[in-house]
């Protein structure tokens, strides 16, 4: 009677650990709740808040693998690999975070606006970049777990340099690959998560619904 008390007690302890251990999982870093719903929304909009001025597709994200990080250190890694750097032009955009369970939302403009360094002609191209951290997230909604995890981000390739302009000359599925490419020295998958919303041609350009994923952690030790 007492060993099977004990097996019993033995057995209970195991499943409380798996439980905490389950609930430790479920408030770590997240891009989807629980119930399948996206914390974001697939599109950028305009940074005066229109919900139908819709910009680009948030197409990658930055994940700090872990550990807390900060946008310095997202900008850092991006521009210790790419010549991207600055202050990137253009006007603000905004990300639209949802709430578990709920239709409310809320938005926030960009904390990460970085373009191609330097200067020359106008009609040489520039990549641009821009980020919204994780802050928002956190207070909108719950279990989120810690803050500073991850940076929602959209990347594109644009015709013209100059600031004035937001032309679009290059598939937005060909530019996050490319700049997957670029930071080749992370851990990276190119094809890491499907978001529904954003399929289809997008200012005159493709964009699958496919998001990239960027960790801040280097090869070989991914």
């Amino acid at each position: 009677m007492a060993s099977s008390r004990a097996r019993s007690i033995v057995l209970a302890a195991i499943l409380a650990l798996a439980l905490i251990g389950a609930v430790a999982v479920g408030v770590e870093a997240h891009v989807k709740f629980s119930n399948g719903k996206w914390v974001y929304r697939a599109m950028t909009i305009d940074g005066s808040g229109d919900r139908s001025a819709k910009k680009d597709p948030a197409n990658l994200i930055f994940k700090g693998h872990n550990r807390t990080y900060s946008n310095s250190n997202v900008r850092n890694h991006i521009e210790a690999h790419t010549n991207l750097g600055g202050i990137g032009c253009g006007g603000n955009q905004r990300v639209v975070w949802t709430k578990r369970n709920s239709s409310s939302t809320t938005s926030d403009k960009q904390d990460i606006n970085i373009g191609t360094g330097g200067t020359g002609s106008c009609l040489s191209g520039r990549w641009h970049l821009r980020g919204w951290d994780d802050q928002e997230h956190d207070i909108f909604t719950s279990n989120h777990g810690r803050r500073n995890q991850w940076t929602v981000s959209a990347v594109h390739h644009e015709k013209l340099r100059c600031c004035w302009k937001h032309e679009i000359d290059m598939d937005w599925d060909v530019a996050r690959r490319k700049m997957i490419e670029k930071m080749a020295g992370h851990c990276s998958w190119p094809k890491w998560k499907h978001r529904g919303g954003a399929e289809g041609w997008i200012q005159g350009y493709y964009n699958s619904g496919w998001i990239g994923r960027i960790p801040l952690k280097h090869t070989p030790n991914c």
